[in-house]
């Protein structure tokens, strides 16, 4: 995967490198060409149905590698907000702070997490003369996560007016806790209602199918008539379903 950059909404969409997108097109293709087989019995339809799968799988693939990969890191930035407060408590300035939240970062998450990455570009970028505000608002820029953003633009002003600072994080993080605490709530009801909208999504295949097998006479008929219904339900089918996604992933 390649940076994130972020799309509105607070959404993190990923660019996945060569070999990812090709694996996502290929998957997408043999998804594509199934259901088109499967719903048509027309080689043809089943290309058409296969590429467009492959056009529409890596984009798919990294909206999803996407939304993971916020969830991980606001848990990851959460838990620095943590480090932080806990250090400006026991006295330790910034420049301490910030090498004790990658301490604890890096044996939680291991130094190869993203946020962690992320805390020790800033370490190297204090070691090297620039100032924090600076890095982290270039923190903020490659997360592409509003909460991110919105922590280095409070904690900016602090540095600037000489505010404090451990209130600015300890504010942030109550913040960040709740509307985690509130999005995981969220997903746990909708979490049934997902998992049936893909049931739903894979049954008029399973349907088709059976019937094909069965001999459902003028029903599986490859008359153009029924060539046009079938993708006309296609059609509807595709539109349920990315309808259905957009209500059940509920943002804060």
């Amino acid at each position: 995967m390649k940076k994130a950059k972020k799309t509105g909404k607070g959404k993190i969409a990923l660019q996945l490198r060569p070999a990812a997108t090709a694996a996502a097109a290929a998957a997408g293709f043999a998804a594509g060409a199934a259901g088109g087989y499967i719903l048509f019995w027309l080689p043809a339809a089943a290309v058409i149905c296969g590429l467009a799968g492959a056009a529409a799988a890596p984009f798919i693939t990294a909206a999803e590698l996407g939304r993971r990969r916020e969830k991980l890191m606001l848990l990851q930035f959460r838990d620095f907000l943590g480090s932080l407060c806990n250090s400006f408590s026991a006295g330790r300035n910034l420049t301490g702070a910030l090498e004790d939240s990658y301490r604890e970062l890096s044996f939680t998450y291991g130094p190869g997490a993203s946020f962690v990455r992320e805390v020790r570009r800033i370490n190297d970028g204090l070691g090297n003369g620039f100032t924090a505000e600076e890095l982290l608002n270039e923190c903020a820029g490659r997360c592409g996560s509003d909460a991110v953003e919105s922590f280095a633009e409070t904690f900016g002003i602090c540095i600037r007016t000489g505010g404090d600072m451990k209130k600015a994080a300890a504010d942030c993080r109550d913040v960040l806790c709740a509307k985690i605490d509130t999005e995981m709530e969220i997903r746990v009801c909708v979490a049934s209602n997902r998992t049936e909208l893909n049931i739903l999504s894979a049954m008029p295949f399973a349907v088709a199918l059976m019937l094909r097998l069965m001999g459902g006479g003028a029903v599986c008929a490859d008359t153009p008539l029924n060539t046009a219904v079938r993708a006309g339900a296609l059609a509807l089918f595709a539109a349920a379903y990315v309808t259905g996604a957009k209500i059940t992933d509920i943002k804060v």
